[in-house]
C-alpha cells in the first residue's frame, strides 16, 4: 500500500501524537521526519483517525496528515477507501471541479507495537 515519496519533507509537533484509550490508537510519537516543528497542532480527532497540521519545509506550505487507526485496514472491510483517494489523485487538473477536491500527496505506513498505522498526507 505504500507509495514512493516525492522527496518532500514535512514537520509536525514533537509532542506525542496519539494517546487514546482504544487499543487501535497506541502511537506515542509521530515518525521522526514529522517532529521538527513545535508550532503546529492537532486539528481533529475521530473514531478511526486523527488529523494533524503539518508543514512542508521544502515547499513552504501546509498539509493535513491523517493517521488512521489499526481498525481501518487489514480487517474484514476497509473503512477508509484508498481506491477513491488514488482515483482523485490521478484526476484531470483541467477539470472545472479539480480545485475543489483534496488530493493525496503521500501515503505511508508506520509500525507500532499495537499494529500498523496508515498515514495519509493531503
Amino acid at each position: 500500500m505504500s507509495r514512493p515519496q516525492n522527496g518532500t519533507e514535512f514537520s509536525t509537533p514533537s509532542t506525542p501524537a496519539i494517546s487514546y484509550q482504544s487499543n487501535e490508537f497506541k502511537s506515542e510519537t509521530l515518525p521522526s521526519k514529522y517532529k521538527d516543528n513545535n508550532n503546529l497542532r492537532k486539528l481533529d480527532l475521530e473514531r478511526y483517525l486523527t488529523v494533524w497540521l503539518v508543514q512542508n519545509t521544502e515547499e513552504c506550505n501546509f498539509r493535513a496528515l491523517k493517521i488512521l487507526s489499526t481498525e481501518c485496514y487489514r480487517k474484514l472491510k476497509n473503512i477508509y477507501k484508498y481506491e477513491i483517494l488514488e482515483h482523485l489523485q490521478d484526476a484531470d487538473p483541467s477539470h472545472p471541479g479539480y480545485t475543489y477536491i483534496s488530493t493525496l500527496v503521500n501515503l505511508f505506513e508506520h509500525q507500532e507495537p499495537n499494529g500498523c498505522h496508515v498515514y495519509l498526507v493531503f
